[in-house]
């Protein structure tokens, strides 16, 4: 990659507008020339944005804003390219843990609330934070304190919650707009957990690397 030091390993990556975006350490935010995402050339387009708290979470929204998580505040970059960027803050005291920010028609994270989703109000790029669980917050303290990974499950409208002991918790918005939830275990230990499509285009979930005993 051009323009980005070797050294530097980013921790959250995602694609927006046309750019590959690069979450590292320290709160910086990078992001490519626009059709080029190998190349983080300044002189071509390539742009760093600093936030002053470690980002926990990227993800393009529908309507054209990169929603930008912290662990305290959530922020939405508006725009298109490094000419008319505009960042700004979308929630002021609703920030997401690591590896917790998914979509599914929503963005859904977890957070000192519970989980939590943005909603956009009114005016176009107007947000709020709407907490989810308080129906179930004996669900999600399951996973809170050990909370490692998350994932979504398409084709049945879940969110997931996994720990770091294999406790998880799935969470399903029902027909009638309730808030469901569920407990289940792994088997092992996980470290990550993601699901894709197999060589059919069929969703397969629940892919999972593990702790390896000695």
């Amino acid at each position: 990659i051009t323009g980005v030091p070797a050294t530097n390993t980013p921790k959250y990556v995602e694609a927006h507008k046309g750019h590959l975006f690069l979450a590292f350490a320290n709160g910086s935010l990078q992001h490519s020339v626009q059709g080029e995402p190998l190349t983080f050339d300044g002189f071509l387009g390539a742009q760093e944005f600093g936030l002053g708290s470690d980002i926990t979470g990227l993800k393009s929204l529908t309507g054209g804003i990169l929603a930008v998580h912290t662990r305290r505040k959530s922020y939405g970059l508006q725009g298109t390219n490094s000419g008319d960027w505009v960042l700004t803050t979308i929630a002021e005291t609703s920030g997401a843990a690591d590896y917790s920010v998914q979509a599914l028609g929503q963005t859904y994270f977890l957070d000192a609330h519970g989980v939590t989703t943005l909603t956009r109000v009114q005016a176009f790029g107007d947000f709020r934070a709407n907490s989810l669980s308080g129906m179930v917050k004996s669900a999600v303290e399951l996973v809170r304190d050990q909370f490692v990974a998350s994932f979504v499950v398409r084709k049945s409208n879940q969110y997931r919650l996994v720990g770091e002991d294999g406790t998880g918790v799935l969470f399903y918005i029902n027909p009638r707009g309730q808030l469901e939830a569920a407990v289940f275990e792994y088997p092992a230990q996980p470290v990550c957990i993601y699901n894709c499509d197999d060589e059919n285009g069929d969703e397969a979930c629940d892919h999972y690397h593990r702790y390896q005993e000695d």
